[in-house]
Parts: structure tokens; C-alpha cells; sequence
């Protein structure tokens, strides 16, 4: 609707290049999937320089997002600060309240893997706002893990905990099996931290069938080595090697895929 009504109030040529940037950042976007980011980058940057040539700025500010993720995924976090931080002047800027808590929550997740926790927890909590008044469920469980995983790298284990369940709640009403089965890999862990091991297996066992019900063999392999590493603290060590070989085989299945 937002494009619709800008392309209603351009001339033919603003039209046009609005088009061709449309179509830079839908290429750079399968690029981006294919995790070819040199390709998705020099696309992103050919969009971005038509849309600031003729005022976009929506679209401006969603491929600078575009370009934050893609350094976030590389781990060059400073720039991928520095993106977000640009689109999140552009959001505020234009009234777009859903880039906004999006942006809020990249910020969040940059700040997390520099472990400066305080300000991730404070952009999670900005995120979280703006989605409650949305209510955006799946975003808010979203928020509400991404606080409880920080709570556990923080080592506040009941907090995190409290987090963890809330989010599991959450996908359990919207019918989240992928988000689900994260949550309670995440729970698994914190239990594990606690050296619950009983506790810690109930949960990475659920991840484990839920993995293997919608055929996440990433998620698979991740829960197995899960479970391999409890039973290998409690000295195990031969139900320890055949978890730890049946996360080797998932690994190598989700490789014969690709």
C-alpha cells in the first residue's frame, strides 16, 4: 500500500527507478538467503543509492536494515550498529512503528554478542513495547527469548527461566513448533548451566522430537550434541559418543541436502 502510494505521486522516471530498485533489492534479498553477501551487499548498495536519489525512505530504511543484517551475520557488529542505528533514524523519522521495534530488537541482538547486555536488554524491552501494543505474538516471544537468553549468559538462571517460559507459552498458543523447539533447546540449557541434568535432558529430548517431526536437521544435530554433552559431564562417555555420532550423521544429512 505505502509503495502503491508513492508511485502515485512520482513521475514516469521516479517510477522507473523506483521499479529498478524494487528489483535490486528482491535479487540482493535471494542473494542474501543463499548467504552470498558480497553479491546481496553490491545490490543492497545499488538499491540504496536510487532510493536516496529519489526520496524513498522507506525503502531506504529497510535496505539499510537489509545491510545491517547481513554485516550482523558476518560478525562485523560495528558496522552492523551502524546500519541499524541509520535505519532506526529513518523509522522514527517516517512514523513506521514495526521497523522501529524490528530495528530495536537487531540492536538488541548486536549488543548481546558484544556482551554489553545492559543496552541489549534495553533495546529487547523497547521492542517488546512496541509489540505488545501491536500484538504481534509472535514477535513478543520473540523479545521475551531473546531477554531470557540474555538473562542466562548473564548466569540469572531464574530470570532466565522465567523469560524462557513465558516465550514457550507464547508459541504454544500461536502454534510455533519451530520456535517451540528452540525454547526448549534454550531451557535445556539453562537447566544444564544448573546441573539439573535429569531436567536438562527432559527438555533437549523435546526439542530433539520436535527437530525431527518438521525435519530440522541443524536443530537435530544441535539437540543430539546436547544431550551427548550432558551425559558426557556425568562420565557416561558411551552414551555420550553415540549422541555426539548421531549429531556428526544429522550434520552430514543437512550437508548431502544443501
Amino acid at each position: 500500500m505505502i509503495l502503491k502510494k508513492y508511485l502515485d505521486s512520482t513521475t514516469d522516471k521516479q517510477q522507473a527507478d523506483l521499479i529498478q530498485s524494487v528489483s535490486l533489492e528482491n535479487i540482493a534479498l535471494i542473494y542474501q538467503n543463499k548467504n552470498d553477501f558480497e553479491q546481496a551487499l553490491r545490490h543492497f548498495e545499488e538499491a540504496l543509492e536510487i532510493q536516496r536519489k529519489i526520496g524513498y525512505k522507506l525503502g531506504e530504511s529497510n535496505t539499510l536494515s537489509n545491510i545491517g543484517l547481513i554485516f550482523y551475520k558476518r560478525q562485523e557488529f560495528s558496522k552492523a550498529l551502524l546500519y541499524f542505528e541509520k535505519a532506526l533514524q529513518i523509522y522514527l523519522e517516517i512514523g513506521d512503528i514495526i521497523g522501529e521495534s524490528n530495528t530495536y530488537g537487531n540492536l538488541g541482538l548486536v549488543y548481546h554478542n558484544i556482551r554489553e547486555f545492559d543496552k541489549a536488554l534495553d533495546f529487547f524491552e523497547k521492542a517488546l513495547q512496541i509489540h505488545n501494543k501491536l500484538g504481534d505474538k509472535f514477535a513478543q516471544a520473540t523479545d521475551i527469548g531473546n531477554i531470557g537468553v540474555l538473562y542466562q549468559n548473564k548466569f540469572q538462571f531464574d530470570k532466565a527461566l522465567s523469560y524462557l517460559n513465558q516465550t514457550l507459552s507464547i508459541y504454544d498458543d500461536i502454534g510455533d513448533k519451530f520456535g517451540k523447539s528452540n525454547t526448549y533447546g534454550n531451557i535445556g540449557l539453562v537447566y544444564q548451566n544448573l546441573q539439573i541434568f535429569d531436567k536438562a535432558l527432559e527438555f533437549f529430548e523435546k526439542a530433539l522430537q520436535i527437530h525431527r517431526e518438521i525435519g530440522d536437521k541443524v536443530g537435530e544435530a544441535k539437540d543430539y550434541g546436547n544431550i551427548g554433552i550432558v551425559y558426557q559431564t556425568q562420565g557416561y562417555d558411551n552414551k555420550a559418543l553415540e549422541f555426539h555420532e548421531k549429531a556428526l550423521k544429522a550434520t552430514l544429512e543437512k550437508r548431502g541436502q544443501s
